[in-house]
């Protein structure tokens, strides 16, 4: 009989790791078999100490405001950036701004978040627009060569201007 059960592996129970931590976290161990089976059963290991991302966001008519309040978007944090993407586009928000001004360092991760959020944008026909950047995020995105696909500005208020100017022009050219 097969059922789900969430316990903190034994370090004796680990297959894949001496330790009974990744990363100096204590990890969580799902076994779909028989409990207390080490063994045998499909094991994924998940980080007991899920760390939560801070972030506000403001939603006007024409565009939501997305201030990320991390001083890194690592894979740590990167997943929930995702789906919070997800969440916004789900509820219709074509046109999107990521005030970046506390982030300091980004991972491949994070710019993996950033460029879903790119996708789903340009998919909807709206405006991605990443604003306030420091030094080693530009760097990144810049060596990555995505500054020439992301649109990049200085400051929030010219993120909220680029919209309304962005959404003008989409008028224009249908009419």
């Amino acid at each position: 009989m097969l059922h789900k059960q969430i316990f903190i592996s034994k370090p004796n129970c680990n297959p894949f790791l001496r330790s009974p931590k990744i990363n100096n976290l204590p990890f969580i161990r799902v076994n779909k078999s028989v409990p207390g089976s080490c063994q045998s059963g499909f094991m994924s290991y998940f980080y007991a100490n899920i760390k939560y991302m801070k972030f506000t966001i403001d939603k006007q008519e024409k565009y939501v405001l997305i201030k990320i309040q991390e001083a890194k978007l690592t894979t740590l944090v990167a997943p929930e950036l995702k789906a919070e993407f997800l969440l916004l586009h789900q509820q219709e928000y074509k046109n999107m701004i990521v005030d970046m001004s506390e982030t300091q360092y980004c991972d491949s991760s994070g710019l993996s978040a950033l460029l879903t959020g790119f996708r789903l944008c340009r998919d909807a026909s709206g405006s991605f627009i990443l604003t306030c950047l420091q030094d080693h995020v530009r760097k990144l995105i810049a060596i990555s060569q995505l500054d020439n696909m992301l649109s990049i500005v200085p400051t929030v208020n010219e993120a909220i201007d680029f919209v309304f100017m962005d959404e003008i022009e989409k008028q224009l050219h249908k009419g």
